[in-house]
C-alpha cells in the first residue's frame, strides 16, 4: 500500500489529468459552470481525488463518456463507458464507485480496492 509519503514522492508537477466519472452522487457528484465544463461537486470518490490532488500535486478536468455508462470490454473488441475511455487514453483514469471485474481487468489496470460496500438476501425463516 502507497503510504502519503509514497504519494508526495509521486510529483505530477502540477500537470491536469483527464478523469471519466458519471454523475453518481453519493460517490462522485459533478454540475456545470458557466461555460458547461464538468465540475466536481461532492462525493466520497471526490474527496478522494482531492486527496490525491493535494499529495501528488495535479489537477483535473472532469470528463464523462458519452454513453454515460460505468462500461465494460465487448465482443466486438470495444469497451464501452469510463473503462473504454481510460482503455483508449482519452482519460488518465476513472473514479466512481467502480466494480472490479475479470473483463474490465483485462482492459485496464485497478488500484487496491478502497470501499467495500455489502449486500444482505433476506428470506422468511424456515417453519
Amino acid at each position: 500500500f502507497l503510504t502519503p509519503r509514497d504519494l508526495r514522492q509521486q510529483d505530477l508537477q502540477g500537470r491536469t489529468l483527464q478523469v471519466s466519472v458519471v454523475n453518481n452522487w453519493p460517490f462522485f457528484g459533478v454540475t456545470r459552470d458557466e461555460g458547461g465544463n464538468l465540475v466536481p461537486d461532492s462525493g466520497i470518490d471526490v474527496s478522494v481525488v482531492r486527496a490525491l490532488e493535494q499529495a501528488m500535486n495535479f489537477s483535473v478536468e472532469v470528463v464523462s463518456p458519452s454513453d454515460g455508462q460505468w462500461g465494460s470490454p465487448l465482443s466486438d473488441g470495444s469497451v464501452t463507458g469510463m473503462i473504454g475511455m481510460v482503455a483508449r487514453q482519452e482519460a488518465h483514469m476513472a473514479i466512481d464507485e467502480i466494480t472490479i471485474t475479470v473483463a474490465r481487468a483485462t482492459v485496464v489496470d485497478f488500484c487496491s480496492p478502497y470501499y467495500f460496500e455489502s449486500s444482505t438476501v433476506l428470506s422468511s425463516a424456515p417453519a
